[in-house]
């Protein structure tokens, strides 16, 4: 996960930070998702709290996801999500459809 960042960095992206979750916490600014509990639930709270704050409804955002049905952290926002989700990407592959 630092490699990702970094990488993202060094190609002068402006979110290199954000870019990934799961970095170190000393060298990188990384949450430790162990010692503060943060689980796809948390984010998925987070994310919607976005939402009200800007008068936007679920159901009215498209989505493109990255980590997928492979893992428990996207499963379970495909799972829990009302949104458009259009395309999945994850360690098996990528699927897409865009015409939704």
């Amino acid at each position: 996960m630092d490699w990702a960042a970094n990488h993202a960095r060094s190609r002068g992206a402006s979110w290199w930070k954000s870019f990934t979750t799961g970095k170190s916490a000393k060298l990188l600014g990384g949450v430790p998702h162990d010692t503060y509990g943060m689980t796809s639930l948390s984010v998925r709270q987070y994310i919607l709290a976005i939402y009200r704050q800007m008068g936007v409804r679920e159901k009215d955002v498209t989505k493109v996801q990255t980590g997928g049905p492979d893992g428990d952290l996207g499963s379970n926002e495909i799972l829990l999500s009302s949104d458009k989700t259009v395309a999945v990407i994850d360690g098996s592959g990528p699927q897409d459809d865009f015409q939704l």
